[in-house]
């Protein structure tokens, strides 16, 4: 199955976030030179989404906002419960840390993607509804 090109733009900001997460302390240029590449492909996206939104139903985009607002959920979920399965536990010596580390990864990768797409529908959707949510 072909990817469309924000799938494509997609992929590439979760493997510039992974090699962000975990490029060493003193890395300073390819941490620039990574920062700048994802910069510039969240722009081509946003750029990307706002062009083609305006093209589907209200019901398409809702039903995406759905869809989005499940895996937002899922994968905390399941990020809580790998947390808490390797230590994160409130019998644990070190509570949190797994679920810190994971909530983490989250926030700089997928979990950030799911958000800021959820808000530019709703944003799509609200425009076109004339309301907020």
């Amino acid at each position: 199955m072909s990817q469309t090109p924000l799938e494509v733009l997609n992929k590439r900001l979760a493997e510039i976030q992974d090699a962000l997460l975990h490029l060493p302390c003193g890395a300073s240029p390819e941490r620039y030179s990574l920062l700048v590449e994802r910069d510039n492909l969240r722009r081509a996206a946003a750029s990307y989404r706002r062009d083609h939104d305006d093209g589907r139903s209200t019901r398409e985009l809702e039903a995406e906002l759905a869809s989005l607002k499940k895996r937002r959920k899922d994968s905390v979920s399941q990020r809580t419960g790998f947390a808490t399965s390797k230590g994160g536990g409130n019998h644990s010596p070190t509570p949190g840390v797994w679920l810190e580390l994971g909530t983490r990864a989250l926030a700089g990768g997928e979990l950030a993607n799911i958000n800021a797409r959820i808000s530019q529908i709703e944003d799509v959707l609200a425009k076109r509804l004339g309301t907020r949510s």
